[in-house]
């Protein structure tokens, strides 16, 4: 039996140690270590991904955010350009599309048209395709403003900014579309520094503490009437250089109040604004925000509520409409499902949906065609709404290729009546790119970012294929991907398996690139380990029944979903079921420690950011409605089967455990939606049910580990656990 008592603060130094290092017999196990630069295992997973990144150093290696320009022929997007090893900064780049040459794979090489120093991100580009506006923390690392590129000029960028708006941060920008906006007018939403960031952007605040007046001896404060936090809406003016914010003009609590928290906004038409709008700053606020004309004299005018238990993204305005997404959400910034699009000076609203798959991008193109794309399955595809013939066209369904980070993304432009977009498309198999999708022809590459270490990536690994099974719950078929290690270096299996579960539950894995969005994947693979990364109910790309077959179920239904996948791979030859593990993160977390208090095949479990009890994670977290919302229970009634406040809380069910399933817990000190007391929990009940157990706390991080070097020291932790207590060979069984 093993225990850690102490959190393990882990160390900043980033280069490996010297090939000098001490033995690992002389070394303590590494979850009694703070300081792992001495292990071998540091130096190996350093190396490893050494070899996989540098190739790419000081070059664009991946690509987001793609606008295109209002000709369609220069794509605008934001650049990652990684440095050293978990050193990367972003760029504003252009790339020159070749529409008319038809020459396949053979697009110019990117531009990089900004310089830093920290992050420029998030191009936008005027209605004239003169200028570019983006976002940057130039002045201030982590804090952003707005900055305008006049394209093909010379000279520096120019800041949109005002006194009133000092100590914000900009979170998105967006121009004017009307006669004004071919003069340069930009929409901007800032938060303040104590603004809530969601889970899915790594919780904790947006930067800045008290405006920078905090001290370190000074109480955190909060009260009924103290409200701080707040997002509002500012217009810049390029012509005069003004900016003024759109309501809450003196910038007071009571004005904020009365205006709202906006969350995002566009233009609906000159000089008419339409936002999100919550009545307060909070992060649980945002799931019963209401689409709302912003500013004005007119009291605060509701256009849109969303049905229950749906949540609202993606507002986007031309000529008096406003189209967005709505969908049940688990997070800020996840939300697919269906188009719905409302008038300033009507009451009519038109929905718009896929019959097969979510839709999670929404653009309009002219005032009666929209641009739609989404997922599909495991698959992604995209489409064209017709206002005028009130109906949804499929324009191309891929089962291979997709596109953006958590949903698929593309910048589509019309030819003649026709929609053609380009993408940063990738897959599986093929490293990140930029290709073009016309009418009637096939996925076109146009630039690769392509670099050697994406096959020092591939080789290390088998395959990774798409597969489907029954559900033992009802028979419902679920998809998902399974991961085999090189036949080549360990044989043709049965190997040890890990169950890796995404987090949400309203999210899905899909077909990127291996070391995209699931690190952790790729690494188990390349040490011998098969992984299951099932798509449960629950998950995007199956429409709302689906996605909704999770709500008031968590850990129901989709544990079934779930097992089921494992005993497929059992049946298959795949999977040892001797030898399971299970990971994951954020909801992934949870279902880690419930599934290992539910079946005890499992040998050993990685829980991160996990909500190991539903009580205290209601009265403790930022997002106390949501759990409400997603449980279906009261938090405040007594305990029972039907409350699942209690009968879904993992902690509940240590004492019940059977076998020694060996869990570590992780999470992050800065985590206000999953606290790190949700590990801490977990933890001492296993020791206190003398079970193998031990916790890694990371004081800098906050929902996931993501910053560098902590992200290293968490792989090197995950990775040792794993093949300690489920090792990649038999004969490396240490227990």
């Amino acid at each position: 039996m093993h225990q850690q008592t102490l959190p393990l603060r882990p160390s900043h130094q980033q280069q490996p140690p010297a090939p000098s290092s001490p033995s690992s017999s002389l070394l303590p196990p590494i979850d009694q270590t703070q300081d792992l630069t001495p292990y071998p295992l540091y130096t190996s997973l350093h190396s490893y991904l050494h070899s996989i990144h540098s190739p790419s150093f000081h070059k664009i290696s991946h690509a987001s955010s793609p606008t295109l320009s209002p000709s369609g022929s220069i794509l605008a997007f934001t650049g990652t350009i990684q440095n050293a090893l978990g050193e990367a900064v972003t760029r504003i780049c252009t790339f020159q599309v070749p529409i008319d040459s038809g020459a396949k794979g053979k697009g110019e090489e990117p531009r990089i048209v900004t310089s830093g120093p920290h992050e420029d991100k998030g191009p936008k580009w005027s209605a004239d395709g003169q200028r570019l506006a983006f976002l940057s923390d130039r002045k201030e690392k982590g804090v952003f403003s707005c900055y305008v590129l006049e394209v093909g000029g010379l000279g520096e960028a120019r800041e949109f900014t005002c006194k009133e708006m000092e100590g914000g941060n900009v979170e998105w920008v967006g121009w004017e579309k009307g006669s004004k906006g071919q003069r340069g007018r930009v929409l901007m939403g800032v938060a303040e520094r104590e603004a809530e960031r969601s889970d899915a952007d790594g919780s904790g605040k947006v930067g800045g503490g008290d405006g920078g007046k905090e001290r370190a001896w000074m109480p955190k404060v909060e009260g009924v009437g103290r409200e701080s936090g707040w997002r509002g809406v500012w217009v810049g003016d390029l012509e005069t250089g003004g900016v003024e914010r759109v309501g809450a003009k003196d910038g007071g609590g009571e004005e904020k109040k009365k205006s709202g928290n906006v969350w995002e906004a566009t233009w609906a038409r000159e000089g008419r604004v339409v936002g999100l709008v919550s009545d307060g700053p909070g992060e649980d606020e945002w799931y019963q925000a209401k689409v709302e004309e912003v500013g004005g004299d007119q009291e605060r005018r509701v256009l849109y509520e969303a049905e229950k238990l749906k949540q609202i993204q993606g507002l986007t305005g031309r000529n008096g409409k406003v189209a967005f997404l709505e969908g049940v959400a688990s997070d800020r910034g996840l939300v697919a499902g269906r188009v719905v699009i409302v008038e300033l000076e009507r009451t009519r609203k038109m929905k718009f949906w896929f019959d097969e798959g979510d839709i999670s991008q929404v653009e309009w193109l002219d005032d009666n065609t929209l641009f739609a794309m989404g997922v599909s399955g495991l698959g992604t595809i995209a489409g064209k709404i017709d206002l005028c013939a009130k109906r949804v066209d499929l324009i191309w369904r891929c089962p291979v290729y997709t596109s953006g980070g958590w949903l698929p993304e593309a910048a589509p432009f019309l030819e003649g009546s026709n929609i053609s977009f380009v993408m940063v498309g990738e897959s599986a198999d093929i490293y990140p790119e930029l290709g073009l999708v016309r009418p009637n022809t096939d996925y076109e590459p146009l630039y690769s970012f392509h670099h050697p270490g994406a096959d020092v990536l591939r080789s290390s690994l088998g395959s990774i294929e798409k597969a489907g099974w029954k559900s033992s719950h009802d028979g419902l078929r679920i998809e998902g991907f399974v991961h085999k290690p090189n036949e080549e270096r360990f044989g043709p299996g049965p190997y040890p398996t890990i169950l890796l579960v995404h987090g949400g539950p309203i999210w899905g894995w899909r077909n990127q690139w291996p070391s995209n969005m699931q690190s952790e994947a790729y690494i188990f693979q390349s040490r011998g380990y098969a992984v299951l990364r099932p798509n449960p109910r629950g998950s995007r790309g199956r429409g709302e029944d689906f996605a909704m077959g999770v709500v008031g179920d968590m850990g129901g239904a989709d544990l079934h979903d779930d097992l089921s996948g494992l005993d497929m791979l059992v049946a298959k030859g795949i999977a040892d079921e001797d030898r399971l593990g299970v990971t994951g993160g954020s909801y992934g977390g949870f279902m880690t420690s419930w599934l290992v208090t539910q079946d005890p095949r499992f040998k050993v479990g990685v829980s991160v950011a996990a909500c190991n009890d539903w009580h205290t994670m209601h009265t403790l977290s930022n997002l106390a409605q949501w759990s409400r919302s997603f449980l279906k229970s009261d938090p405040y009634a007594f305990g029972g089967e039907d409350n699942h406040y209690y009968s879904r809380s993992p902690v509940m069910f240590v004492p019940r455990m059977k076998g020694d399933t060996a869990v570590l817990h992780v999470g992050g000190d800065l985590d206000h939606g999953v606290p790190i007391s949700q590990a801490w929990q977990m933890y001492n009940a296993m020791k206190e049910a003398g079970k193998t157990t031990a916790i890694a706390a990371y004081p800098q991080e906050g929902h996931g580990v993501k910053a560098w070097p902590a992200r290293l020291d968490y792989l090197v932790r995950v990775v040792d656990w794993f093949e300690r207590y489920l090792p990649p060979s038999k004969a490396d069984e240490r227990r």
